[in-house]
C-alpha cells in the first residue's frame, strides 16, 4: 500500500511539474536554438512531457519547435555550421535521434539526419586538427554522438574509427595524457599549459569518449593503452592526504604543466567543486566505467573509495552547490549517484542514499524557483527544463536515454 502511494505521488508530481515548467517556458525566451541554452533543450523537455503526460499538445509543441529550428538553420538567429553539442549540429542530431527512438518523427527526417551526420564528421576532423577535443563544443561531443549510430553501417564505423584514430594520434610525444586546447584557444578561460581534468573540457571526458568507441569493438588495443596511461596520469596527481578535509578534493580540477605539483597554484586546484562539469565525481565516473569495461577491479575499488567520500560532502562549503541545475547543481549529483549504482553492489545502498539526499535538495531549490518570477532561465543546462528532465529520469527510468548526452551510460 505504501509503495502504491509513493508511485502515485511521483506520477502526480511529474505531471504537476510538467505544467509548471510549461508555464514558465511560455513566458520566458531562450537564448538561441542550441541544446544547452536554447530551443533544442525545450524540445527535449516537451518530448518527455508528452511521453509522461500523453497530452497531444506537448507533441505538437515538439514538432512545431523542431520545424522552426530546422527552418532557421543558417540564419543569424539559427544554428550555424558549428558541431557544438551545446549550441550546434551535434545537439540537433541527439534530439532527432531521441525523437525517432520514441516515434515522434519518422523516415521523413532521415535525409536531414544523414546530412547532419556527414557534416558533423567532417567538421569534427577539422576541430581535431585544432586540438579541440572538447565534449561540449568540439570533437569529443561529436564522436560520442556518432557512436550512437548504426555500427553495422560501414560508413558509420569508418567515421568513428577515423575520428578516434585522429584523437589518439594527438597525444603529445612521451606524454600519458591527451590535452584539449579549446578552452585556451577559443574561450580564453586559461593559459596554454593548463591541463584540464573536468568532464566537459578535460581528460576524463576524452577517455570516456574513447571508451565508447572501445565498446563498439573498434581500436580496442589502442584505446586500452590510451585509457590505462591516462588513468595512470590522473592517479599520479591524486592527493589522499586531503581525504579527511571535505573542503578539498582528491583529484585536481586542473594542472599547470609548467609548474611542479607542489606549486601553490597547482595545490589550489584541489577545490571543493562537485558537479557534472568538474570535481572528484568526474574521476569516479571515469574509474567505474573504465574499470568495468577494461576489467580492472582496482580502479573500481578506488572509485568506490572516492565515491564514498563524495557522499559525505553535502554542504555548500564542501560542494560549491548552490542551485539545482544540471551543470554543477543538485540535480546533476542525484543523476550521477543514480548512475554509479550499476557499477558497485557494495556501494549500491549508499549511492541510493546520495540520490535521495540530492533529490531532496533539488526539491527545496525548485520550490523557490517556481515561485520566483525573477527566475527566468528555462534552459536545459542551467534552467528549469534540465531540472525537470533529471526528475523524470529518476522517477521514470524507462525514459532516461537522454542522460547519454551527459556521458551517463
Amino acid at each position: 500500500m505504501i509503495l502504491d502511494q509513493i508511485a502515485k505521488s511521483e506520477t502526480y508530481a511529474s505531471t504537476e511539474l510538467i505544467d509548471l515548467v510549461d508555464r514558465k517556458i511560455g513566458s520566458n525566451p531562450t537564448k538561441g536554438d542550441g541544446l544547452y541554452a536554447g530551443e533544442l533543450g525545450i524540445v527535449l523537455f516537451y518530448l518527455h512531457a508528452y511521453l509522461l503526460d500523453g497530452d497531444v499538445k506537448y507533441k505538437n509543441k515538439v514538432l512545431g519547435k523542431l520545424n522552426d529550428i530546422i527552418e532557421r538553420i543558417g540564419t543569424p538567429s539559427g544554428l550555424t555550421g558549428s558541431i557544438s553539442l551545446s549550441a550546434g549540429f551535434t545537439g540537433l542530431g541527439w534530439v532527432l535521434s531521441l525523437l525517432k527512438k520514441y516515434e515522434l518523427i519518422g523516415s521523413g527526417y532521415d535525409d536531414l539526419k544523414l546530412e547532419l551526420d556527414e557534416r558533423i564528421y567532417k567538421r569534427a576532423l577539422l576541430e581535431i586538427g585544432n586540438h579541440n577535443f572538447d565534449y561540449m563544443h568540439g570533437a569529443l561531443g561529436a564522436l560520442t554522438y556518432l557512436c550512437e549510430g548504426d555500427i553495422t553501417n560501414e560508413t558509420v564505423r569508418e567515421h568513428i574509427t577515423t575520428l578516434a584514430q585522429e584523437i589518439l594520434s594527438r597525444r603529445p610525444s612521451g606524454a600519458d595524457y591527451i590535452k584539449n586546447e579549446y578552452i585556451y584557444r577559443k574561450l580564453k578561460f586559461t593559459v596554454e599549459d593548463d591541463l584540464n581534468f573536468g568532464l566537459v573540457h578535460g581528460l576524463p571526458g576524452i577517455l570516456l569518449g574513447l571508451l565508447g568507441v572501445y565498446e563498439k569493438g573498434l581500436l580496442q588495443n589502442e584505446i586500452r593503452e590510451a585509457v590505462e596511461r591516462g588513468v595512470g596520469y590522473i592517479f599520479s596527481l591524486a592527493n589522499f592526504e586531503n581525504e579527511k578535509d571535505l573542503n578539498k578534493s582528491i583529484f585536481p580540477t586542473n594542472q599547470m604543466l609548467s609548474l611542479p605539483a607542489d606549486d601553490p597554484q597547482n595545490v589550489g586546484f584541489y577545490t571543493y567543486r562537485m558537479g557534472w562539469c568538474y570535481g572528484d565525481l568526474n574521476q569516479v565516473m571515469l574509474l567505474y566505467r573504465a574499470g568495468s569495461i577494461l576489467n580492472n577491479p582496482d580502479w573500481i575499488s578506488i572509485a568506490g573509495r572516492v565515491g564514498s567520500r563524495c557522499l559525505k560532502r553535502q554542504t555548500q562549503s564542501e560542494t560549491w552547490v548552490d542551485n539545482p541545475h544540471l551543470c554543477h547543481g543538485s540535480s546533476s549529483l542525484a543523476l550521477i549517484f543514480q548512475n554509479l549504482k550499476q557499477f558497485d553492489n557494495e556501494m549500491y545502498a549508499s549511492y541510493d542514499d546520495g540520490v535521495m539526499f540530492w533529490e531532496n535538495e533539488t526539491e527545496n531549490y525548485l520550490d523557490k524557483i517556481l515561485g520566483d518570477d525573477a527566475a527566468t532561465d528555462v534552459s536545459f543546462l542551467s534552467g528549469l527544463s534540465g531540472i525537470a528532465l533529471a526528475r523524470f529520469a529518476l522517477e521514470h527510468p524507462q525514459y532516461n536515454e537522454w542522460q547519454k548526452i551527459m556521458l551517463l551510460y
